[in-house]
């Protein structure tokens, strides 16, 4: 591009900045006329964590066993304590990390809460929704067990998470105002005879 393009094209540039800035208002700016008063804005925390129920203190992990043999079982408990300021309702879902397939599908829960059975099955199909009791504790009793005798479950793996995930309006969305925590659990098989 010769030098006279350039300077045209500066020049312009110049004139169309000085009269956008004389033009002053348009039919598409937007004016507020009137003054509102007296707004109140608020705001909220959602917050929750996973505790042991034995001390109250912060929990991280639930299952961790090793050697679990066919007909053996573990049960653990965990209390959901609300640390916000807002009541909420929660999903709890498993999803598994690592391990053997046919182990981990093997494995069986139970979920208890005041010594009601809310879910017996798969370990890997629970999904359960629940919201926080009033007085921000929630306790829930979890019993895994391996009723298969299969040989060929010894010596295997199975690591997973129990994510506890809030929500508002839908569950499967990760959207707005939400929190979630993860328990992770490790499960290894020992090794049994057949009788």
């Amino acid at each position: 591009m010769n030098i006279e393009v350039k300077t045209l094209f500066k020049g312009i540039f110049l004139i169309n900045l000085v009269l956008i800035i004389l033009t002053g208002a348009t039919s598409a700016d937007l004016f507020v006329t009137q003054t509102i008063s007296r707004n109140k804005f608020t705001a909220t925390t959602i917050d929750f964590s996973e505790r042991d129920t034995a001390n109250n203190n912060p929990n991280s992990v639930l299952f961790d066993v090793s050697g679990l043999v066919a007909e053996g079982f573990k049960v653990e408990g965990v209390r959901i304590k609300k640390d916000g300021r807002e009541n909420f309702k929660y999903r709890i879902i498993v999803t598994k990390t690592i391990g053997n397939d046919l182990f981990c599908q093997s494995l069986q829960l139970s979920v208890l809460q005041n010594w009601q059975i809310k879910y017996q099955g798969s370990l890997l199909d629970f999904s359960l929704d629940s919201v926080i009791k009033e007085n921000g504790l929630d306790d829930w009793i979890f019993y895994i067990n391996l009723a298969n005798n299969d040989i060929n479950l010894t010596h295997k793996v199975c690591d997973f998470d129990f994510i506890f995930r809030t929500y508002r309006n839908d569950p499967d969305k990760l959207s707005g105002f939400w929190d979630e925590e993860i328990l992770t659990n490790h499960i290894s098989s020992g090794v049994w005879t057949l009788q």
